[in-house]
């Protein structure tokens, strides 16, 4: 063989060695760039977690973090100053010793994110501590923006399901992207068949460089594929076992709360009823209206009257009823007068307070109150009320009994259709014979509002009779302070600054 078949064989061999290469580089080079397709083509998956984040439930999630840091001290499940707590929707719903529920509305009647924004020392929250940052109140303001979400804390925890009904939940979540793997799948099996045939055909090196580049990929890189398809549901099932158990624990939560912290409705039943007074059968009784809140600052330790009722049974014309008259025929009332106590802030008898306080024998029922509505008439301004609720006549033959339940309401929508707060209780047991009121009539009134702060004797909480008894609770001897929060009336304060109520005629 001659030096220049030598050469050309030399170059010849050269020029394939470098074909080859250059093919086996390309293919590492497209195998790179799959990769890197597969991961943008699965990054969507990723990405909802991230556009979750912006979901109510996910706002929410913040939400607690900053109760947790800056709430919980002072309205937690170990102490409710003002008699508010934040740890639980339930309570939060409640609202503080007002009886008004500071969660939902919009910006402006948000009782939350009033606080945090108000310059007012007196008023903003957290007390006595720097502000939020601006980063936590605009989460505030979004939160509140779309509706203040707060999900349902679960009666009942649900059992965790299989592994095959998460796999099948999870895919009926992302049932786009299982399809893209899907689709993946069914290529790479075509693929691998279709290798396979061409192998037993004696593909040779030069069948093409197509064959080549196929040649590269091995079951390895399918590998890759399939198990970030497994990683990915492993971990989305992770995450769902967590949601269970943060269920299970919210439900254990709610039970000892529902144990610890007992509820109007737990107390006095379904409608309520209040606890009779003890006190003997009366036709005309009065009733001292205390605070409930407990403050060094406050006069009395905060131990003070705010209102007196006085009840009385009248027919309609106004006349006032005592044992032994004649009642035949006459359509009765219960009258109720509610006087201010001295120095009792201004606050708690505005305008807009007075003027949302009815009576009805309604509870909770989607039905119209305007033929069962009643309201308050102020007959000494911001001192006195007082109102004359119907409550039928007695038998024509002059001897029955005439007995019934009204409450003292709180709130109403404009159509007078929902009573937001029953805080009173007022019942009559009349007893009537030939004509004339019997002894053993009764009439009496017993509160129904509760709150973390009151309690049958405990320690550290309000005892009832300081909040509600027929025997005098000490009046306020000076100007007391005007802290809206020390007085339990920071939300009618809120409401004042928000909708200034004109004067009384």
């Amino acid at each position: 063989m001659d030096n220049r078949s030598i050469e050309t064989r030399a170059k010849t061999e050269w020029v394939s060695s470098d074909k080859d290469g250059a093919m086996e580089r390309l293919a590492n080079r497209i195998g790179i760039a799959s990769l890197l397709f597969l991961l943008i083509a699965t990054a969507p998956l990723c990405a909802q977690d991230n556009r979750r984040a912006l979901s109510g439930e996910e706002l929410f999630e913040q939400i607690q973090r900053i109760f947790k840091q800056s709430c919980y001290e002072c309205h937690g499940a170990e102490s409710q100053l003002g008699g508010l707590r934040l740890d639980s929707k339930q309570h939060a719903n409640a609202g503080a010793n007002s009886g008004v529920a500071i969660v939902g509305g919009d910006l402006v009647t948000n009782g939350i994110f009033q606080r945090l924004i108000s310059d007012d020392g007196n008023f903003r929250m957290p007390r006595d501590a720097e502000p939020l940052s601006a980063d936590d109140i605009e989460t505030v303001r979004q939160w509140v923006l779309q509706g203040s979400p707060w999900p349902d804390e679960p009666e009942k925890a649900e059992a965790a399901p299989g592994v095959f009904t998460r796999i099948n939940d999870a895919i009926s979540q992302h049932q786009d992207y299982a399809m893209q793997f899907l689709a993946l799948l069914v290529i790479i099996v075509a693929f691998e068949i279709w290798r396979s045939r061409r192998t037993k055909t004696s593909m040779t090196a030069d069948s093409g460089s197509l064959p080549k580049l196929f040649q590269t990929i091995r079951p390895s890189h399918h590998l890759i594929v399939l198990l970030a398809f497994v990683i990915y549901f492993l971990s989305a099932s992770g995450r769902e076992q967590v949601a269970e158990l943060e269920k299970s624990t919210a439900e254990l939560q709610t039970k000892l709360d529902r144990w610890e912290n007992p509820t109007t409705e737990s107390i006095y039943g379904v409608p309520p009823v209040p606890f009779r007074p003890n006190h003997p059968p009366k036709l005309a009784m009065t009733y001292y209206r205390g605070n409930c809140e407990r403050n060094p600052k406050l006069q009395n330790g905060g131990n003070y009257r705010t209102g007196t009722f006085r009840l009385n049974l009248c027919n309609q014309r106004g006349k006032l009823i005592k044992l032994g008259d004649s009642v035949g025929g006459d359509d009765l009332c219960v009258r109720v007068q509610l006087d201010r106590a001295p120095y009792t802030s201004d606050l708690l008898y505005s305008n807009a307070v007075m003027s949302a306080i009815f009576f009805t024998r309604h509870y909770l029922t989607p039905e119209n109150l305007e033929n069962d509505f009643v309201q308050f008439r102020n007959i000494d301004y911001q001192d006195t009320w007082s109102a004359d609720f119907p409550i039928g006549k007695i038998p024509d033959n002059g001897t029955g009994k005439l007995s019934g339940l009204f409450y003292l309401c709180q709130g109403y929508s404009a159509k007078r259709t929902v009573a937001d707060r029953y805080h009173f209780g007022i019942k009559y047991d009349l007893q009537v014979e030939d004509g004339l009121i019997a002894t053993g009539s009764d009439l009496w009134m017993g509160s129904l509002f509760w709150t973390q702060a009151l309690a049958v004797p405990q320690r550290d909480k309000v005892p009832m009779h300081e909040w509600f008894d027929h025997r005098p609770i000490p009046v306020l001897k000076q100007e007391n302070t005007a802290d809206p929060s020390l007085i339990g009336a920071d939300e009618y304060f809120l409401q004042q600054q928000r909708e200034p109520t004109p004067s009384a005629n």
